[in-house]
């Protein structure tokens, strides 16, 4: 049996007007737009409704209408909600001008009267202080931690029927771990033997190992003018680049200044300008709405790459912090197509003996609240195109499918999506792979049948299509982190830095004692990444499928390698570098809904899932194929 704890962020409880003010920044008259907000938030949550009419209901919608507006027949006789209420209840409403609560469909509550009941989870995704709030909160130490599962235990235990015993203490493990591989930037320059003891290092005095050009670009600042801080971050950015490597930088063909309410406005009049290569915005605040906007008009409409950044991250004080445009380079120059490090080719026989392809796979669902309005699942299929990576990029929405979680989960379309990765790949690099290796992220055991029967077949009829009746050596795992079980090191010497009550070293993994015996193939536990703050979560692989006839010990050895070629951070990382990727390109392709949620009062109403997702469909737009062949959303 596993224990282990759970975080996750609760809706406010109180009055329903308190928490429609909050929602949308203001009290009331409240227009559709803030109505339309609101009910994405609320609608689904329990509501006591006070009064005459006390009982407990599932908020359908907000109404645009209140009780002094809206009316309707009852006995022979056409009244307003105020008035049917102070005739049938003799009660006065205090607030009657408040917008009505519809509960079913005949039944219009007025606001003042409901009220959230309390221990419910949140609806809507968590914006960015509550994320980091929630995130201070879960980072509990491996010591902390285990404490906290023991006592739980203890607590779940105290009193157990059928005579049934636990043990207090964890189980034991045999563990092995895996040495940091070597990184190389240019002029043959490799990580030293203390970053690869810590799994992170420092791209100061290193230059990127492919470095590009940014020779057309555009700055847009939005927000307060600072001529005076902006020619600063101009020069001091330039510097940054080429300092990293990516030589030939040029200053801006045109820089804006723009307030954030003239966006809009801004982005109709854009000045067209010839092989523009990048628009950088400089930022006042994190505007989540603001950001998808401008990903939305750069990646789809203007087919440009873009690099947002915060003002108050570049400034510190009056200066530039340059540790922080160093990082931004790294990102710049993935997006431009350049790559920053690579493994060395002799560490990675497997990607280097043939032509071979990695790729990764993710699903990113819409939360509660935005599945309510018929908002479809997103996936995302990153492949490399060559042994150093150079990733391509295919997206689909996900057709409804009505079943468990499960069914959700499979990718239907991901034929088409590797016949586009199978055909760049043969026009890029001339032939077909001789091996697959197919890393798929985010689905649970009880779909590994699915995957199996669904998207293996699909890769592979794919692969028979593109490449004229070939059949390639396809690898399949999945890759599970929603799951219960935690390692901590027995002995001093096995945590990070030797200190106790820390984390197991990067490199860690078990394939044995705690692994899932079965006809699936066989699984083991990696961790790839250091985890300084709150106790590391093993990555579980499951290896449902292998022509290739690797050993546990190589594929155990490819999967920590590849968490190191995620060339957006200086560190290894929890996932191989494509399963990242398509995470990362899961959730920039949120942004392309354009305007698809207007509306989403009326679309609440329709209960069909072909219109609802038609709908999403028709205002889902994908970036073009030139953006697609770098990892634009790095």
């Amino acid at each position: 049996m596993g224990i282990s704890l759970t975080f996750g962020g609760f809706q406010e409880d109180g009055p329903l007007e308190t928490c429609v003010r909050n929602i949308v920044g203001h009290g009331p008259p409240w227009n559709v737009r803030d109505i339309q907000q609101a009910n994405r938030r609320l609608k689904g949550l329990t509501i006591k409704i006070r009064g005459p009419l006390e009982r407990k209901k599932k908020l359908a919608t907000i109404m645009t209408e209140n009780a002094l507006t809206y009316s309707f027949k009852n006995e022979h006789k056409t009244r307003t909600v105020q008035q049917y209420f102070l005739e049938r209840y003799n009660v006065r409403l205090a607030r009657p001008e408040l917008n009505l609560v519809r509960f079913g469909m005949d039944t219009a509550i007025p606001m003042e009267l409901c009220h959230i009941e309390p221990g419910q989870f949140a609806r809507g995704r968590l914006n960015a202080e509550q994320t980091r709030r929630m995130l201070d909160l879960a980072k509990k130490a491996p010591s902390a931690y285990q404490n906290l599962i023991k006592a739980a235990q203890r607590g779940m235990f105290s009193s157990v029927p059928f005579n049934l015993a636990t043990e207090n203490e964890p189980v034991s493990v045999n563990g092995m771990r895996l040495i940091s591989p070597d990184i190389q930037f240019k002029d043959g320059h490799t990580i030293n033997d203390k970053e690869k003891e810590s799994a992170s290092w420092n791209i100061r005095d290193r230059r990127v190992i492919h470095g590009l050009s940014l020779k057309i670009w555009m700055l847009v600042n939005v927000g307060e003018r600072h001529h005076e801080r902006i020619s600063g971050f101009i020069e001091e950015f330039g510097s940054a680049m080429e300092k990293n490597g990516l030589m030939g930088m040029k200053r801006p063909i045109d820089v804006e200044h723009i307030n954030p309410h003239q966006l809009d406005d801004f982005i109709v009049r854009f000045p067209n300008q010839a092989g523009l290569q990048m628009v950088i915005w400089l930022l006042d605040s994190e505007d989540s709405q603001m950001y998808a906007k401008i990903k939305r008009f750069c990646d789809v409409k203007l087919g440009s790459p873009s690099q947002c950044m915060q003002k108050a991250k570049i400034f510190r004080g009056n200066k530039v912090d340059p540790s922080y445009l160093g990082n931004i380079a790294l990102k710049i120059n993935l997006k431009l197509g350049g790559n920053n490090w690579s493994l060395l080719r002799n560490q990675v026989p497997i990607l280097a003996s043939a032509p071979t392809m990695i790729v990764g796979a993710d699903v990113s669902h819409p939360s509660a609240m935005e599945r309510a309005f018929g908002q479809p699942s997103i996936a995302a299929v990153v492949a490399s195109m060559s042994w150093r990576g150079d990733f391509a990029t295919s997206l689909r929405l996900l057709p409804h499918r009505p079943g468990s979680r499960a069914v959700m989960d499979i990718i239907t379309n991901l034929h088409e999506m590797m016949m586009e990765q199978f055909c760049r790949f043969r026009d890029l690099v001339g032939c077909a792979p001789r091996k697959v290796i197919f890393f798929r992220d985010g689905i649970d055991a009880g779909a590994f049948q699915y995957a199996r029967d669904i998207e293996l077949a699909a890769v592979r009829s794919a692969f028979f299509e593109v490449f004229e009746g070939q059949t390639g050596d396809i690898t399949f795992l999945i890759l599970n982190k929603r799951h219960q079980a935690r390692f901590f090191p027995a002995r001093s010497q096995d945590a990070i830095n030797g200190k106790p009550g820390a984390n197991v070293k990067p490199g860690t993994y078990v394939d044995s004692n705690v692994t899932i015996p079965g006809n699936l193939g066989f699984d083991f536990y990696l961790i790839s990444h250091a985890s300084p703050l709150g106790t590391a979560r093993p990555v579980h692989y499951h290896v449902l499928e292998d022509d290739s006839h690797f050993s546990a010990d190589e594929l155990i050895d490819l999967g920590n390698k590849l968490a190191y070629n995620y060339q957006r951070a200086t560190k290894g990382v929890k996932l191989p570098a494509p399963v990242y990727l398509a995470h990362l390109a899961c959730k920039r392709a949120t942004c392309y809904f354009d305007n698809a949620t207007e509306g989403s009062e009326a679309a609440s109403s329709s209960s069909d899932p072909t219109e609802l997702y038609n709908r999403f469909s028709q205002n889902f737009r994908i970036p073009p194929e030139h953006l697609l062949r770098v990892p634009f959303y790095a």
